[in-house]
């Protein structure tokens, strides 16, 4: 007789094989694998960072950036195309809704001179760095 060692994880494998398929091969939850996925690419320069996001289908009044000391937040709200009862769409599958993103760069910049530019769904975005060489000296009290 030949020994077999058991898993217990091994009878839950079927039910999440179906549940990834369901989600991945259903064109209603398409939203699913989708939907808040704002990829962005950070290219450090030697005196500045190259940040850029792909954005087809937004505008640029859609798209906002705020900086936040080292914290970049790039948010895009699409607005969904009212509906008309004599449309005869079989599949809908274009993404309305909003996408943020936040990202912590690895180290400071210079906010005010920062630039971007949206040009055929693609945003780029430059931010100098800023200039970090300054040490500052924090005092110790002699605790009373």
């Amino acid at each position: 007789m030949t020994m077999m060692r058991w898993n217990p994880w091994s009878v839950r494998a079927p039910f999440g094989r179906s549940l990834d398929r369901y989600f991945n091969d259903t064109p209603s939850y398409a939203w699913w694998r989708n939907s808040g996925n704002l990829r962005i690419d950070v290219e450090d320069k030697p005196d500045h960072y190259n940040l850029t996001a792909s954005l087809p289908g937004f505008e640029a009044d859609d798209v906002d950036i705020s900086i936040t000391g080292r914290t970049v937040t790039v948010s895009a709200e699409s607005k969904k195309e009212t509906e008309n009862s004599e449309d005869s769409y079989v599949l809908r599958e274009r993404y309305s809704g909003s996408l943020i993103r936040r990202l912590i760069l690895p180290g400071a910049v210079d906010a005010a001179n920062g630039t971007s530019e949206f040009k055929n769904g693609v945003l780029t975005i430059s931010l100098p760095k800023a200039s970090s060489s300054e040490t500052h000296k924090v005092a110790i009290g002699a605790g009373e």
